[in-house]
């Protein structure tokens, strides 16, 4: 969990060349521990320093040890559209990733990015460079490391 016992907001992965866009917070509904057919909820918070001019899309990645993606979730990370989020705003948004039945016994990485599509045509244009602590960490970011058991 990302957020510390004030329940208080602080950057965790900024999003973007221009780094507008903040992860600012992120809950799972699970410690480090889930178990095949599960449906876990994963809940985050977003602020920005300006306003996007595009509505991105959100994924959430559970991958096995070699990067195989075992299951994810794509969406908007917002009931109100990025293109109306206004400064010094927190947004929330709670999704929910299903553990597939047929998973093995194993570790796992739980990844989160955002991408930018074409809404006209529903077709991928780029994923969104991260940054954790200024830094570039490419175009997945880690999350938690997560133990499947039977």
């Amino acid at each position: 969990v990302y957020i510390d016992e004030n329940q208080s907001l602080n950057t965790i992965f900024t999003f973007g060349d221009e780094q507008t866009i903040a992860l600012q917070a992120i809950q799972t509904a699970f410690d480090d521990r889930l178990t095949a057919c599960d449906a876990v909820w994963v809940t985050t918070w977003w602020t920005a320093t300006e306003t996007p001019s595009t509505d991105y899309l959100m994924k959430l990645v559970l991958v096995s040890g070699d990067g195989a993606v075992v299951t994810s979730v794509d969406v908007v990370p917002s009931a109100i559209p990025m293109t109306r989020w206004e400064l010094d705003t927190a947004y929330s948004d709670t999704q929910y990733l299903d553990v597939p039945c047929d998973i093995p016994v194993g570790e796992y990485q739980l990844l989160m990015g955002m991408y930018e599509i074409d809404y006209d045509t529903s077709e991928f244009v780029a994923d969104l460079p991260i940054f954790y602590q200024g830094g570039a960490v490419g175009n997945l970011g880690f999350i938690k490391t997560v133990t499947v058991d039977n």
